[in-house]
């Protein structure tokens, strides 16, 4: 074979070798090699070829010095090749690739050297047609066996390749993929990058169209203008999140993408190109895993000499800027803009706007300067990002309180409203004081790891709340500073903590520096204060005296309920730390606390689930009390509740059996005398005789324990119906058993009829409750009584339970078990003996016995049967109609609305009209106009009671009418004028 047919056979094979193909064409001896790629394909390697015999020995010498040529006629040399037709010793191959390695070349060998399957000779048997034409001699068939193990070897040489990371190709294939792990894999994202942005790993997310558009603005334009770019925004929008979106989304046209944390240049000299340079190096060798540092540091200078017109090399992009103060920015960044970088590196930065302005000036000193690309909350306009992030987890807005929008619109307090509804029970525990909780907690890791740990997050809020608490101004960067610092702190983590302060949520930076701390984290390091505070107190009524202490100055102003707000919301989540009832007491102030706002209750609502427990305790302490707000908003935030919820059962049953173990004897309940003590006499003669005794302290009924009490007992009896209305009632039953014996011991009571109503209302379980409801009957009626207990009373206490399943056969079966004692109506003694004038109300049947009692005035007899009135189809005989009638006619109007109490006029007025309403409705609409038309006659001093009594006038008078009645509002009366315009 002629040697330039051997130069030309080397040069085939290692085009077929490469994983991408290109053609190495022969070249001049001024080129340093006698074959290479001269860049195409994006590929610069040289061919050197030597037709030695064993016997020739190589000249080291000489081939270090073609090496030295080929770098210097093609400085972005990546490999050199030496193809010889013999084998090559080992020291010779050490030395050429020490000396290649420092100039960031990789050297290999296509050689006659393994003596079973050499090199050469398996290139020749893998890749047969390039022979053609080239060989001066017979070309022996290899056996089957050779061509096997030739093409074995082969595969080796390509993976050899593949691992030098041949061709910037290459390079940039293994920086994309790097890229990708971080874009698809949290930890990888962690491990590379300091933090995770890992979008494409299947959670919901958005494409921030703005942002990206302009992101691909900057990279057109960059072509020409060279500019580098900043990504700016506050802490957590998403600048690095969106970076790498879009370097992910344009991967496929840009040239080798490294991205890396601030870090990685901590420690750099200014005004030293190589220490850049050796961040790129480290950055590639930890990508590729090939060589050692030196190498690469080589190659990258190999790279940074490529020719000007083919564009950037390398996309750099250092993520977080902010947090490495100590890294003189500006200085790395002019070295990146001076000509061994210019035209090769294209640099994107992301930093947060508080260090662009005040650490960076804006990078005013570069040139050209930066494009500056603002990320900034999502939009809050309708359909915008904030509802599309919302849709991407199947919420809308009315899922979330209006007073967490705002800040659940920043990116990373959006990912926090996530994570809380996943470990909560839902949507309606979350409250911005909760959520500043998780912030402070970075459970995911999201802040540098130098700035603040979640104790010194607790630690340094506490501090703010101190320095308010002594009047001292936080408003400059250095009174910050102050505050954030300490011992153990170096000026850069303080930095990096004011950083994640006044970038944040949580603080504003006017025009003229200062430094506005937002309201709402200064109430939350209050509130974290006052928690503390409590939380180390040995007792109920420490707690009680320590919460006075600290609230008195506060009494009164607005900050006291806000405070109170965030310290309940934080004892909220730290009730495993609560010994003495630290969170109702907080609760209860906040329910007392002067200013608060509706937009407290609805977060009261929103807090419930989690504090079930101490709003039972507000319930029971509030409810006799004059001022009933705290007791109404308490019942609210319970019934907000979701009634299936085990917490919420569990307490309800546990409440409520509580509510009745006390059996009031209701001693002195109407005063003294005669009267109140018969009173007192019978109750007591009823205890004796049901459960044995009338003597306070405990006693046990029917195998529950009571104890009887000489008071009224607890004002909740009946409120235990009401909190357990919606649930399901089945698993109830024990709470219904407790309450009959109750009711049964104690007499009739409004209360319990709320009992009865709970059951026939019942739409959760009706039937199973019914069920369990007759079973319970039937075991309580089998019961022994203890002694003393009246033996009857096992009867009583069940057919109250059948009484509650508002079935007739229940009813029956009521009736039939009912003891003596307990009937004390009986239906022909106090109803049929004397229809007319029974308590109870008049059947059908009766009605026309009842129009015929004449003993009883016509009106009392129309209202007696009032319930009748309205069924068109029950007859009235006339003369009762000529009688009422005969009434209206001779009723004296001007006795009405004489002053603001009730008459007895009055109240025959209204009887009168109830029947009138029936019997002659001309004979009403007489009735009112002249009730109407004699209010202009009245005297002043009745006028203001005449005006008010209008209203209802108006409703049966004609328009024409109507005028009179209007001119009441001349009157000069304070108050008239206003009520008559108003009707």
């Amino acid at each position: 074979m002629k040697p330039a047919a051997f130069e030309w056979l080397a040069a085939r094979f290692l085009s077929r070798l490469l994983s991408r193909p290109v053609l190495v064409a022969r070249t001049g001896q001024q080129y340093g090699g006698d074959g290479g790629t001269a860049g195409a394909g994006d590929r610069y390697l040289r061919i050197e070829c030597k037709r030695y015999k064993d016997t020739t020995s190589f000249n080291l010498r000489e081939l270090l010095g073609e090496i030295d040529e080929a770098v210097r006629a093609d400085e972005a040399l990546e490999a050199w090749v030496l193809a010889t037709t013999r084998g090559v010793d080992e020291q010779l191959v050490r030395e050429l690739r020490r000396h290649a390695g420092e100039k960031g070349v990789a050297v290999l060998f296509f050689a006659w050297d393994d003596p079973a399957v050499p090199t050469l000779g398996a290139l020749c048997a893998a890749f047969p047609e390039e022979m053609d034409g080239f060989s001066t001699t017979v070309v022996l068939i290899p056996s089957k066996d050779f061509r096997v193990a030739a093409q074995a070897k082969v595969e080796i040489l390509k993976h050899g390749l593949e691992e030098w990371a041949l061709g910037c190709e290459t390079v940039r294939q293994a920086a994309i993929g790097r890229l990708l792990e971080v874009w698809r894999e949290p930890r990888q994202a962690r491990a590379f990058f300091g933090q995770d942005v890992a979008g494409g790993n299947g959670r919901p997310r958005i494409r921030r169209k703005v942002v990206l558009e302009k992101l691909s603005q900057w990279w057109k334009d960059a072509a020409v203008s060279r500019q580098p770019l900043a990504v700016i925004g506050g802490e957590g929008v998403g600048k690095t999140f969106n970076t790498v979106d879009w370097l992910v989304e344009n991967r496929a046209t840009l040239p080798i993408v490294l991205t890396m944390s601030s870090g990685a240049f901590s420690g750099v000299a200014p005004g030293r190109p190589s220490e850049v340079e050796r961040v790129l190096a480290n950055h590639l060798y930890g990508i590729t895993r090939v060589r050692d540092e030196e190498f690469w540091l080589g190659r990258i200078r190999r790279m940074l000499k490529r020719p000007e017109g083919e564009g950037f090399a390398i996309v750099l992009f250092v993520d977080g800027l902010n947090q490495e103060p100590s890294v003189r920015w500006l200085d790395v960044l002019s070295q990146l803009q001076s000509n061994a970088f210019f035209s090769r590196i294209a640099v994107m930065i992301s930093v947060r706007q508080f260090s662009f302005v005040t650490d960076l000036s804006d990078l005013r000193g570069l040139n050209p300067a930066p494009v500056s690309v603002s990320v900034d909350s999502y939009d809050l306009g309708k359909d915008g990002e904030f509802d599309q992030m919302l849709a991407k987890h199947d919420l809308c807005r009315a899922d979330i309180a209006e007073s967490l929008i705002s800040i659940a619109s920043i990116p990373r307090f959006f990912d926090l409203v996530v994570d809380l509804r996943d470990r909560l029970s839902g949507l309606g525990e979350i409250t911005v004081h909760r959520l500043l909780l998780e912030y402070g907690r970075d459970m995911r890791r999201r802040r540098d790891e130098r700035s603040f740990s979640e104790s010194e997050w607790q630690a340094w809020l506490i501090k703010l709340a101190k320095a308010h608490q002594a009047k001292r101004s936080i408003s400059t960067v250095d009174e910050l500073a102050e505050l954030t610092g300490g011992r153990h702190l170096t000026a850069e983590q303080i930095a990096i903590r004011n950083s994640d302060i006044i970038d944040g949520a949580f603080a504003k930076r006017s025009s003229t520096g200062e430094v506005e701390l937002d309201p709402l984290l200064v109430n939350h390091a209050l509130g974290l204060d006052l928690l503390e505070t409590l939380l180390g107190c040995s007792s109920r009524a420490a707690v009680k005296e320590e919460l006075n202490k600290w609230l008195d100055p506060l009494r009164g102003f607005d900050d006291e309920p806000e405070i109170l707000r965030a310290a309940v919301n934080l004892a909220a989540e730290r009730r495993h730390e609560d010994e003495h009832g630290v969170l109702e007491e907080l609760l209860y102030d906040w329910l007392n606390a002067q200013n608060s706002t509706e937009s407290h209750r609805e977060e009261l609502t929103r807090l419930a689930p989690a504090i079930i427990g101490p709003l039972f305790g507000i319930v029971e302490r509030t409810v006799a009390l004059t001022n009933r707000a705290p007791f109404h908003y308490a019942m609210v935030a319970l019934k907000a509740v979701d009634p299936n919820s085990e917490p919420y059962l569990e307490e309800v049953k546990r409440r409520v059996m509580d509510w009745h173990t006390d059996l009031p004897l209701e001693f002195g309940l109407y005063g003294r005398g005669d009267q109140a003590q018969k009173s007192d006499d019978e109750r007591r003669g009823r205890f004796e005789e049901r459960v044995g005794t009338s003597t306070a302290g405990p006693r046990t009924v029917l195998e529950h324990k009571f104890n009887i009490v000489e008071d009224q007992g607890s004002r909740l009896v009946g409120v235990g119906a009401y909190v357990l209305q919606g649930c399901p009632l089945q698993g109830m039953v024990d709470v219904f058993v407790h309450h009959a014996v109750f009711a049964s011991v104690r007499g009739y009571h409004q209360d319990h009829e709320n009992y009865r109503w709970l059951c026939w209302l019942n739409e959760v379980d009706p039937t199973e409750t019914a069920e369990a409801l007759r079973e319970a009957a039937m075991r309580v009626a089998q019961l022994d009584p203890e002694p003393g207990v009246h033996e009857d009373l096992p009867a009583s206490v069940a057919s109250q339970l059948h009484w509650l399943t508002g079935r007739p056969a229940d009813d029956r079966r009521a009736v039939d078990l009912q003891p003596h004692f307990d009937k004390v109506w009986d239906y022909e003694r106090d109803y049929l003996n004397d229809p007319a004038r029974s308590f109870f109300a008049v059947e059908r049947r009766h009605g026309d016995k009842v129009l015929a009692a004449t003993a009883i005035p016509v009106l009392g007899r129309v209202e007696r049967i009032k319930d009748l009135l309205v069924d068109p189809t029950f007859d009235i005989p006339d003369h009762i109609a000529r009688e009422v009638r005969k009434i209206a006619e001779s009723f004296d109007v001007s006795e009405l609305n004489r002053d603001r109490n009730l008459s007895p006029a009055q109240h025959q007025y209204k009887r009168l009209s109830l029947a009138l309403a029936r019997l002659d409705p001309q004979a009403l609409a007489e009735m009112e106009r002249r009730r109407l038309r004699g209010y202009a006659d009245r005297p002043a001093e009745q006028r203001h009671s005449c005006a008010l009594a209008v209203c209802d006038g108006l409703l049966l008078v004609s328009a024409r009418e109507r005028e009179p009645i209007r001119r009441l509002a001349e009157l000069e009366e304070p108050g008239i004028d206003q009520v008559s315009k108003d009707l």
